[in-house]
């Protein structure tokens, strides 16, 4: 792939992921459980990011830039914090301390752990990225199944 493509990519997939801010926002006013929200989003992720590391053609690479942008990326870190402090109410600023702080330590390991892979294969980065998406997948199941009652 050309520098010009890989960026383009990379624009496709901020596009989705203001399309996918603006969707959950619209999807969060008509009352729709944000574990939900959390669940269908990181589904679309994992099945995205397999599509995407088997089926290496342009198209699944456009449609899947756009598909990642807007499920992963598109409002899913404000869903995952409305769930938390959901579930610990009277811990909002430290549940969203440590929810931040998580994602900042991910923002800066990912990257160290994804140039090492690079050395290897950029496959590699894409198995990686499919096993948190998977980690992502069933931790939303299990909060979905324990939360029923309270979100």
């Amino acid at each position: 792939m050309t520098l010009a493509n890989a960026r383009y990519l990379v624009s496709i997939y901020s596009i989705g992921s203001i399309v996918g801010v603006v969707l959950m926002t619209l999807l969060s006013r008509l009352h729709i459980r944000p574990t939900v929200l959390m669940l269908s989003n990181t589904s679309i992720s994992l099945v995205t990011l397999i599509a995407m590391t088997t089926i290496f053609r342009p198209i699944v690479l456009f449609v899947g830039s756009f598909t990642i942008g807007f499920s992963a990326a598109g409002g899913v870190m404000q869903v995952g914090l409305t769930v938390m402090s959901k579930l610990f109410p009277k811990k909002k600023g430290l549940i969203t301390g440590i929810y931040y702080t998580a994602g900042s330590l991910s923002s800066f390991s990912i990257p160290i752990i994804t140039g090492y892979l690079y050395h290897f294969s950029v496959w590699y980065i894409m198995l990686l990225d499919c096993f948190i998406a998977f980690l992502g997948v069933l931790i939303s199941t299990i909060v979905v199944f324990n939360t029923k009652k309270l979100i």
